[in-house]
């Protein structure tokens, strides 16, 4: 038999916690350890965000050059660190692509006929789908290394914030993951020659004369990155669902670690807004990054809950964030963004148990 001793303060959750823990035993057929991952990283009532956050918590991530990486971390940090870098680059590239081939799009369409121009505009035209190419690339690269790096933060066996210090390097990567995602989708957004850039591309590869060319996509690959851009925030929908993935295939790991992981980062971005807009000078590069790292971890929150971000038993205080976005911390075009982002790449908004106040603070 075995036997767990857990010294728990509150007596009401005490028995909320031994109810919980013979549930996931029984279905889950836990181990030991799956159990204590699990029992040590729960909140009372699951209020988490009526948690107080320490100075010293938010500093770690404003400060992030003082803290050392744990060595066990090192080669995961590297390959973020690497990742990033990628990211970087991919974000200058696409805020540069501006109307792409729109000049070879009309001579490719007219001239369909003509193997001579289409095989000219092929030529031409593969400049630009090596770089639409390298979107999808890291979209791939993301999702495949974000599953190490949410096992690393929602594995515990800390309480959310406890473990987010303590990996605070890693967690800021994995921040900064997210805001790469909405900023690239918001550039693609207004880049509608990228997809009409493929798509010609697809039209003239699908014919039997340039089947056998040498091609920087074959069809199924760039059928393959047509669907990737063919949603409106494509980077973001990659991360929802490699971070779906990561929960599916880790039926051991209780679906609460990741979501109470995910609104505790939700829980540190708001507190370092409030803590930035405390100071004489504020920052305004960090304000801008942590305002988009605060609606990207709310919206894959959303996304991965099963009752989503709006609802009142939500363990983020919705209201309170809405409100701030609507404050004059921000300038009105990246408030208008922020807002939209929400409105129109969140699942649960809309739901009828969103209270109608929420609603009117997005609408």
């Amino acid at each position: 038999m075995l036997t767990i001793v857990i010294i728990i303060w509150h007596r009401h959750y005490l028995l909320l916690a031994i109810l919980r823990l013979v549930v996931i035993m029984v279905s889950r057929s836990a181990g030991c350890a799956d159990v204590m991952r699990f029992v040590l990283r729960q909140s009372p009532n699951n209020t988490y965000y009526e948690e107080t956050l320490d100075s010293d918590l938010l500093e770690s991530f404003l400060n992030l050059t003082d803290i050392p990486i744990n060595g066990n971390d090192i080669n995961l940090y590297e390959i973020l660190n690497s990742c990033l870098k990628e990211c970087d680059k991919i974000l200058e590239d696409i805020s540069t692509y501006n109307t792409g081939a729109s000049h070879l799009v009309k001579k490719g369409i007219t001239c369909v006929d003509d193997d001579v121009i289409q095989n000219e505009v092929l030529s031409e035209i593969s400049t630009y789908i090596e770089r639409i190419k390298k979107y999808y690339d890291i979209s791939l690269q993301l999702n495949t290394i974000l599953s190490s790096l949410l096992w690393e933060l929602c594995s515990g066996p800390l309480p959310p914030n406890d473990q987010l210090k303590k990996l605070a390097a890693l967690s800021y990567q994995f921040i900064k993951i997210l805001c790469f995602a909405l900023r690239f989708d918001a550039v693609k957004l207004a880049t509608p020659s990228i997809q009409n850039d493929l798509s010609l591309y697809r039209r003239i590869i699908s014919r039997s004369p340039f089947s056998d060319t040498k091609l920087i996509l074959n069809l199924e690959t760039a059928n393959n990155v047509c669907l990737f851009l063919a949603v409106s925030s494509p980077m973001f929908t990659s991360i929802v669902s490699g971070t779906l993935a990561f929960v599916s295939s880790h039926n051991d790991l209780p679906l609460d670690n990741t979501t109470s992981t995910l609104s505790s980062i939700v829980h540190i971005c708001h507190g370092i807004l409030l803590y930035l807009t405390e100071e004489n000078k504020p920052n305004l590069e960090q304000i801008n990054f942590y305002a988009i790292a605060l609606v990207a971890s709310l919206l894959l929150y959303d996304h991965i809950h099963e009752n989503g971000a709006f609802t009142k038993t939500s363990q983020i205080n919705i209201k309170s964030i809405l409100e701030l976005l609507h404050s004059n911390l921000l300038q009105d075009d990246k408030k208008t963004f922020l807002l939209n982002t929400i409105r129109y790449n969140s699942k649960h908004l809309k739901d009828d148990k969103t209270p109608k106040s929420i609603r009117l603070l997005i609408s």
